[in-house]
């Protein structure tokens, strides 16, 4: 049987395999897959369908029987072989259409502001490349989807103190695209206006998720924000904007944060990232084609922004494919408690001795080999969310 997930634009994508011998009922909100002994019991749901199957084998059943897919689904994008972003034994994941949408109509921060309102609802047929934004503007996107609308869906600048809430953009390029094409690929920028704050939004599959670009974007924030399948970086801010990322959840990228070979960041200018979860993911398309893996966490140089980590968990299972992408400990303005004990926590998931020692010199982190640490992290996020 086939596992389907399906993604934020609606069509479906296999995420595993399993036999099936018996048929269960199961909640119809969730992908659930849980090993209890030997008891196997699966969710799926694919374009508003759901299958309920359970059967009695272990995690290390062969592949067999495929469930068909809707007729609307494409050529899957996610690999088999690449686990769901939460996939220890016990845990659930939420993936159907309900999770992967923004969420519900709530008052929130950003709409609760006084200033114009843009409305943005629905599936968007163009990309939304919106200039000269009066001060002020509060964009309602909790209803809008940029689905497959090319290399820049969704592109804001202008005055300051623009606020955008929720959204959801999602790119098809297969995981065979290579490294050079998805390098130009960019879900959202900011290209000039202080004080942008991103509250809420779902990307999925693009080479950089946020791109803050050379314009004055002083002040920036991302809150709340939900990235999956990331090929480049995370959040890009290479030109060393000052600037917050917080209580956001990246679930497989290729690196994390950027601030590397462009302008050098101001001597006072800090990039804040707290509460924020981050994994690093193997793909098979990698910079000037390195074979399988990834960047590391951070992309650093000498002229990059200072950092301030407070409350992050971040997680990696291999070590990086680049030796250059590395924390620069002379970066690091703030990491700790009032006590003095790390502040952040380092979840090593890979074979021998973590790959970045000096990075835990620095007092920063707590490492742990835990992984449940990281998907138990992770629940939170989603349940915090009502993804």
């Amino acid at each position: 049987m086939a596992i389907y997930s399906q993604l934020p634009n609606g069509n479906c994508a296999i995420i595993g395999e399993c036999k099936v011998r018996q048929k269960r009922d199961c909640p119809n909100t969730y992908f659930y897959c849980s090993w209890h002994h030997s008891l196997v019991v699966v969710a799926i749901v694919c374009a508003g369908v759901v299958f309920c199957q359970a059967f009695w084998g272990n995690r290390h059943t062969g592949l067999s029987h495929l469930i068909k897919a809707d007729s609307r689904t494409p050529q899957a994008i996610a690999k088999p072989s690449d686990p769901p972003p939460v996939n220890s034994p016990g845990m659930f994941i939420p993936a159907s259409a309900k999770a992967l949408k923004p969420k519900a109509a709530a008052t929130t921060s950003c709409l609760e502001r006084n200033g114009p309102l843009l409305v943005l609802t629905g599936a968007r047929t163009t990309p939304e490349l919106i200039r000269n934004l009066k001060p002020g503007t509060r964009i309602d996107a909790r209803s809008a989807r940029w689905a497959n609308l090319g290399n820049v869906p969704f592109r804001i600048s202008g005055g300051p103190n623009v606020c955008v809430e929720g959204g959801e953009i999602s790119g098809q390029y297969p995981l065979s695209t290579s490294w050079a094409i998805m390098h130009d690929t960019y879900a959202v920028e900011i290209r000039g206006g202080s004080n942008y704050l991103l509250s809420n939004m779902r990307i999925h599959n693009y080479g950089d998720g946020v791109f803050i670009g050379k314009e004055d974007s002083e002040g920036f924030v991302v809150s709340g924000a939900y990235l999956t399948q990331i090929r480049d970086d995370a959040i890009s801010d290479d030109y060393g904007w000052s600037g917050t990322i917080e209580d956001t959840l990246i679930d497989g990228t290729y690196v994390g944060f950027s601030d590397r070979g462009f302008t050098a960041a101001k001597n006072d200018a800090v990039l804040n990232i707290r509460n924020t979860i981050l994994r690093l993911r193997t793909y098979t398309q990698t910079y000037n084609n390195r074979g399988p893996g990834h960047g590391w966490f951070w992309k650093w140089d000498n002229d990059g922004i200072r950092l301030s980590l407070h409350g992050n968990i971040f997680f990696a299972e291999s070590a990086s494919l680049h030796s250059g992408h590395q924390l620069l400990p002379e970066k690091v303005v703030t990491c700790k408690r009032p006590d003095g004990s790390p502040d952040n926590i380092i979840v090593w998931g890979g074979r021998g001795p973590y790959p970045r020692p000096k990075e835990l010199e620095t007092g920063c982190f707590t490492l742990t080999t835990d992984t449940r640490v990281w998907y138990a992290a992770v629940r939170r996020w989603l349940a915090a969310h009502k993804r």
